[in-house]
């Protein structure tokens, strides 16, 4: 008995001898198309945005339309194909060719709804945090120039494989006091002048700008209590590395190469407006030697005789200039954090370090001092926007009285995926030795992704019951198929068949609808993946940070999901295909 006979013979006992039913393949393609219909028709309609106050009766209207066409058009997939199935096999032979279909289908799906959010908690980590650490223990240590002339030559060029660029940093613990409460955060001071810190800092603001913090004098002519804190969350970057410019001959200290500024025309001076979301460089024509002390006769300059340039957009002309007594080192805080402390673009806050003290008249007292707002940033992780602010490193240590020492050094490598060998390689240039600690950021952010990845496996056990729950109706189906073939088994045996080519038929069968059923779930559970994708599950980014529901199909998951599906469906097939190859001849022909 060949295997291709096997094949066959296997077939023929599923497939249905009698007529084709399509009754319940219209009814489901009929269902599907009107789900589509209107679901493309609520799309169509104005719907509100995710957290919109005002949504009108037409806006309701598109809303409910789109969701009830899509709830329809998944009935009516599940239909089509629970027909599909009754056109081809018996009715219990589709039951279990469904009941597959439907486990392999949910577990796409929530795979990739769990695998989307995961690439989405990735990508706002490694766009808030370098890939590599180097650190001296919990305390600060000596900005020591030769740690840096291990990493980099004298033209700026990296000495180990990987490494893009490297930048400094001192972070500790402040609480910064606004108008409306008080909050305990992370000051970290950075370099504004490095690329790096324009990657991961510059990148994510959204009102003001990094330059702000090397040019303070900027934010004394504004009016900042009409600066909405409504930002739009930054776009998904594309897959792979991102492009980054390499450090400068400083190694450290370079500064991101940019387009040479050209004037068209000579300037024309106007009111310096209200506000505005981006500040662009100011010139100024009068002879000022000191922005904050007045000219060099002594005189305060006059905002209405400073000049913007082209690229400032303008405000209501009516609205006045406020000018601020004095200049304030800047810094940058995040979007929760600012509406938390009631703080807006050029506002005054206190920053109070409990760790560092000043000897007043009273006794020892925790340093105080006072910042502006150099700009508000949207990272896209909640715990960056509340609980980060940033100043530049020298405002840093003066303020922490940490003069000359660094908490670390922030690495960026060409690929994020390649920290940990990056890693090993920063610990042999930089020596046995050496007692600097190298984190990659798959070390430091280990326990997030370690419970995220434990939800899944626990999710997918989960959704396994589902698959389990088919492969009863398998086994259930099966039986029935040997006890109602038991003559023709005796007659195949009879012929010369024997009993290890019965149980490849019964195995063969429970192949076939595993195999069925798992090319249903993996398309539909795919193509709903990428509809969701394509067209997006708003969500209301106030309270989920996130403007849709992530999706992300992984082919490695897919593959797993296959072959667990068929895996389950082959030990469910064992039983039945035992017991039909245990039939003796005499005992299938006894009763016919």
């Amino acid at each position: 008995m060949s295997g291709h006979f096997e094949w066959l013979v296997a077939w023929r006992y599923l497939k249905d001898r009698e007529r084709p039913n399509f009754a319940w393949l219209f009814i489901g393609v009929a269902v599907l198309l009107t789900g589509a219909g209107l679901a493309w028709a609520g799309y169509g309609m104005p719907r509100p945005e995710p957290g919109a106050a005002n949504i009108t009766p037409a806006m309701q209207y598109g809303r409910i339309v789109f969701i009830f066409g899509a709830i329809l058009g998944l009935l009516g997939i599940l239909i089509a194909v629970f027909g599909a199935c009754l056109t081809l096999f018996r009715l219990f032979t589709a039951l279990s060719i469904f009941g597959v279909f439907f486990g392999t289908m949910a577990l796409i799906v929530v795979l990739s709804v769990m695998s989307g959010f995961e690439g989405n908690l990735r990508r706002s980590i490694l766009g808030n945090n370098a890939h590599v650490v180097i650190r001296h223990g919990a305390k600060p240590f000596k900005n020591d120039p030769r740690l840096l002339r291990k990493l980099f030559d004298a033209k700026g060029h990296s000495r180990v494989k990987g490494v893009v660029a490297a930048t400094p940093f001192l972070k500790d613990e402040v609480i910064l006091s606004g108008p409306k409460a008080h909050s305990g955060v992370y000051l970290k001071g950075i370099d504004p002048r490095n690329s790096l810190s324009h990657k991961l800092v510059g990148n994510n603001i959204r009102i003001g700008t990094l330059d702000n913090l090397l040019h303070p004098e900027r934010l004394r002519y504004l009016a900042p209590s009409t600066i909405p804190l409504t930002l739009t969350p930054p776009p998904d970057p594309p897959p792979g590395p991102q492009p980054l410019q390499p450090p400068r001959p400083s190694g450290i200290n370079a500064e991101p190469p940019g387009p040479p500024r050209t004037n068209t025309g000579p300037p024309r001076p106007r009111q310096r407006p209200l506000l505005a979301p981006k500040i662009a460089e100011v010139t100024q024509v009068t002879k000022v030697a000191k922005i904050d002390g007045g000219d060099t006769l002594g005189q305060a300059p006059d905002p209405a005789t400073e000049l913007l340039t082209p690229l400032e957009p303008r405000l209501h002309p009516m609205q006045p200039t406020t000018i601020h007594p004095r200049v304030l080192p800047g810094i940058i805080i995040g979007k929760e954090l600012a509406k938390t402390l009631g703080l807006h673009l050029g506002d005054q806050v206190d920053v109070i370090s409990t760790k560092t003290q000043d000897i007043v008249v009273s006794g020892p007292m925790p340093r105080l001092k006072a910042f502006r707002v150099a700009g508000i940033f949207f990272s896209g992780h909640y715990e960056y926007d509340q609980k980060y602010a940033y100043v530049t490193l020298t405002e840093a240590q003066k303020f922490l009285n940490k003069v000359g020492l660094i908490s670390g050094l922030e690495i960026h490598t060409n690929s994020p995926d390649r920290a940990e060998i990056v890693a090993k390689r920063l610990r042999t240039a930089l020596g046995s030795s050496s007692t600097y600690e190298v984190q990659p950021w798959q070390q430091i952010h280990k326990a997030i992704f370690s419970a995220l990845e434990l939800e899944k496996i626990i999710m997918f056990m989960v959704l396994v019951i589902i698959v389990l729950v088919a492969s009863f109706s398998i086994v259930a189906n099966l039986i029935m198929v040997v006890t109602e073939k038991s003559g023709e088994i005796a007659v195949l045996r009879s012929m010369g068949a024997k009993a290890r080519n019965v149980l490849t038929v019964f195995l063969f069968e429970g192949f076939y609808i595993g195999m069925i059923g798992m090319i249903f779930g993996i398309s539909v559970g795919v193509a709903l993946s990428q509809l969701v994708r394509a067209y997006g599950l708003a969500l209301d980014p106030e309270i989920y940070y996130i403007q849709s529901l992530p999706i992300s199909v992984d082919p490695w998951e897919v593959a797993v999901v296959a072959g667990s599906v068929l895996l389950i469906s082959l030990l469910a097939a064992l039983f039945p295909a035992v017991s039909a190859m245990r039939k003796t001849p005499v005992q299938g022909l006894r009763y016919k």
